[in-house]
């Protein structure tokens, strides 16, 4: 169980590298940089909002959904596994979202 939820409790110190070949390439990480500062103006945090803004930021951009999600996945949780994407974002709070995503902008 800790190996599928530990990322509710620390950060990813590693990142699964077939998921990062395959999801973390392109304008990934340039979106990634400005997820982070959309999300960081979220009032209320609630994962129907971090889902809207999410939604918006692809949508303006012209990304697709998918790469996205699973780029977030990558940065969130280290890997390509784990329940709803934006519950995760919600019970991990916008702060430690926020620095995940970053963390995952530098390192990957």
């Amino acid at each position: 169980m800790w190996d599928q939820a530990k990322f509710f409790f620390v950060a990813p110190e590693e990142y699964d590298p077939k998921v990062v070949k395959k999801r973390w390439k392109g304008d990934v990480p340039a979106f990634m940089e400005e997820l982070s500062a959309k999300l960081s103006a979220v009032e209320e945090w609630k994962a129907d909002k971090i889902k809207e803004t999410i939604a918006a930021l692809i949508e303006e951009k012209g990304l697709g959904f998918g790469l996205v999600m699973n780029a977030l996945r990558l940065a969130l949780v280290g890997g390509g596994f784990g329940p709803d994407l934006m519950t995760i974002a919600e019970m991990i709070g916008k702060e430690e979202t926020v620095t995940r995503i970053k963390n995952a902008v530098e390192r990957l």
